[in-house]
């Protein structure tokens, strides 16, 4: 007896054929387009700590911190980026400048208040300097001036867009 050919209205086959050629070219669709860069990416957005013993508000526009010669910077996802920098390197993302629409980096400071709670300001960073001392120090110039005892240990996180980078927050060391 020969054999017969499968009825198309009942036989799975073709359906599962054309199920499956759809699943491999949409995983081919997807693979190509996550390794396929964008052009119009914007710059990542990093997050950057500054914690010390001793931060002074010099005047209403300048503050002075001591710290660690370290800052922790780091992004969110999709990036999930990191790194480790010198208070010179940071300091010399003011020289390099930041994008005109974001202008330079708004930045949260902690402070022991008199009371010995913690008082808090929003700052905007307009420069920022290494300072020659036996102990690492930063000098930052704030856009506004700020009204407030500042004075003893405290915390800077900074949010600092970078243009130009890719897996760094700076692409080059700075020179003392």
């Amino acid at each position: 007896m020969p054999d017969r050919a499968p009825d198309p209205r009942t036989d799975p086959r073709p359906l599962l054929r054309r199920l499956t050629l759809l699943a491999v070219v949409a995983c081919v669709g997807a693979a190509f387009a996550q390794a396929t860069p964008t052009t119009d990416a914007a710059p990542p957005r990093w997050l950057a700590a500054q914690i010390g013993p001793s931060a002074t508000l010099d005047d209403p526009r300048t503050l002075t911190t001591t710290s660690e010669d370290e800052i922790l910077a780091f992004t969110d996802r999709p990036d999930r980026l990191h790194d480790h920098l010198t208070l010179a390197t940071f300091a010399s993302l003011w020289a390099d400048g930041f994008p005109a629409d974001t202008g330079p980096p708004n930045a949260v400071l902690t402070w022991t208040a008199p009371d010995g709670g913690v008082a808090e300001a929003f700052v905007i960073v307009a420069d920022a300097t290494v300072v020659d001392a036996d102990v690492p120090t930063i000098r930052y110039t704030l856009a506004e001036p700020l009204d407030a005892p500042v004075t003893g240990p405290y915390s800077l996180f900074f949010t600092v867009v970078a243009e130009g980078c890719d897996t760094r927050l700076v692409c080059r060391e700075a020179t003392r």
